[in-house]
């Protein structure tokens, strides 16, 4: 997906995932990694998505029990 919205070969993208546990087969779309691609795009710096609980259950697709 990142590589369409930037028109960028996929050897040019580099996404950093540190483990964040098992999701018991839970899939998250992409709503934040593009916004997050271009600020970095932009300043020429990497960017970090951080989102505490609260931000995380406002902010993403995906409810979970």
């Amino acid at each position: 997906m990142l590589s369409k919205i930037f028109n960028l070969p996929f050897n040019k993208i580099r996404v950093i995932n540190t483990f964040i546990g098992g999701t018991f087969s839970g899939k998250e779309g992409m709503t934040l990694e593009p916004i997050a691609a271009l600020l970095s795009k932009k300043t020429r710096r990497p960017v970090q998505i951080r989102l505490d609980r609260e931000a995380s259950i406002v902010s993403t697709t995906t409810r979970h029990g």
